[in-house]
């Protein structure tokens, strides 16, 4: 590890990531809300009929799934078209429009107000995670700590938002809920609106040839899409656990609990790895080799649960669950602080879009995989520890003999 010197977090990093937090618990919480809201709350035919949840499915489904086109088209747009700050702005400003259309009940409202969150999302996400890179085009050895911190407000944001938006929706009616939905998204664009700061030409980006930064994008891409796909295939054998667990463990909802647990462990661990990642640089590959590492661990304690468990093997699973944290921590913010690196700034928000688009369809990989497979969850697990332990060799492999040869040619 190399100690970093004169190099420092800007102020104005702050107003974006509290920027971020708000727009985010503004989309998370709206996200629950709307499920109940269209399986219980909005009526058809003079208020008689509700939504089928099929439909319901059908509708969020389609949500979620137009979110990958609009980003990719929004960091274009962001790029081209109007730079990444005013579609920040723009963004914000739809998405705030989409959540008041929505207190309107009325399913025409509901198709309506999606669109415009649809498209004011696609403009927002992939703009303002490129512009918070280029606060950092002069301090890249601090980009790493810059994009962890980032993600912790991403996850403190949603955790805000589904709890403060989903009781207001609950105990006063979901239309305070999708309101202050909307007071968030107009929050999250007052800060960057009211910003002066200036983004200065990374420097450090003509040390690097274009084949050697272009390697390493798509490596990273690759490796932190691979980790997803496994990721999720794992995901089988966790549900079950957390089913056996709730059979012993006298929680009241015990599947909030965990969901929760996730949450809890991402902050601490979030600061500790950005205050480290703030004073010491090591190299990204290492840290994808140690996240690939933890998840190893983490995958490899849940073979250690059986079928019957105990109250021992309640805390073996929130240890697992911690462990994969730390994965998650050493994998996610990588991606994006690589492509801030060795990324053309003119087109981060392009390339960012992309990778969002690529990770999304590795995160998406395990439906190619037959029913019943799934129906084994000890063969999911092997699958997925499987593949965790084979990359988590090949990084270490690589970090040790690229460390070897750059001793040697030193």
């Amino acid at each position: 590890m190399q100690k970093i010197t004169h190099q420092k977090h800007s102020v104005y990093s702050v107003i974006y990531l509290i920027a971020t937090l708000f727009e985010r618990a503004g989309y998370y919480g709206l996200r629950v809300l709307l499920v109940v809201y269209l399986t219980s709350e909005l009526l058809l035919n003079g208020g008689t009929e509700s939504l089928s949840y099929p439909v319901v499915l059908s509708i969020y489904g389609i949500f979620i799934s137009t979110l990958i086109g609009t980003q990719f088209l929004g960091g274009l747009l962001g790029d081209l078209v109007f730079k990444n700050k005013n579609a920040i702005i723009l963004g914000g400003i739809l998405q705030a429009i989409g959540a008041f259309i929505l207190c309107i009940p009325s399913i025409t409202a509901v198709y309506i107000g999606l669109g415009f969150i649809t498209i004011g999302t696609g403009l927002y996400r992939p703009n303002i995670m490129a512009y918070f890179g280029k606060l950092y085009t002069n301090n890249t050895k601090l980009l790493d700590a810059a994009y962890t911190i980032h993600y912790g407000f991403i996850n403190l944001g949603a955790f805000i938002g589904v709890l403060l938006l989903g009781y207001i929706g609950e105990i006063y009616g979901w239309m305070y809920g999708f309101g202050l939905a909307g007071v968030f998204f107009l929050i999250s664009i007052v800060l960057p609106l009211l910003s002066k700061e200036k983004i200065v030409k990374n420097k450090d980006l003509k040390q690097f040839a274009l084949n050697h930064r272009i390697l390493k994008i798509v490596l990273v891409i690759l490796v932190v899409g691979l980790f997803w796909a496994l990721f999720e295939i794992g995901y089988l054998k966790r549900i079950e656990s957390q089913i056996s667990l709730s059979k012993v463990v006298s929680f009241e909802n015990l599947d909030s609990i965990f969901q929760q647990l996730e949450s809890f462990f991402m902050i601490p661990v979030v600061i500790v790895f950005a205050i480290l990642w703030s004073w010491y640089y090591n190299h990204q590959f290492v840290k994808l080799a140690i996240g690939f590492i933890f998840a190893v661990a983490s995958y490899g304690i849940l073979f250690l649960i059986p079928e019957v468990v105990t109250i021992y093997h309640f805390w073996l699973f929130i240890f697992s669950l911690f462990l994969l944290t730390l994965a998650e921590i050493h994998i996610a913010p990588i991606l994006y602080a690589t492509l801030a690196k060795y990324g053309n700034p003119k087109y981060l928000a392009t390339l960012i879009a992309s990778s969002l688009v690529l990770t999304r369809l590795f995160f998406a990989m395990h439906q190619l995989f037959s029913d019943e497979i799934y129906e084994d969850s000890s063969f999911t697990l092997k699958i997925a520890f499987g593949g965790m332990f084979i990359f988590a060799v090949i990084l270490s492999a690589g970090v040790i003999l690229g460390r070897k040869y750059l001793k040697s040619n030193a």
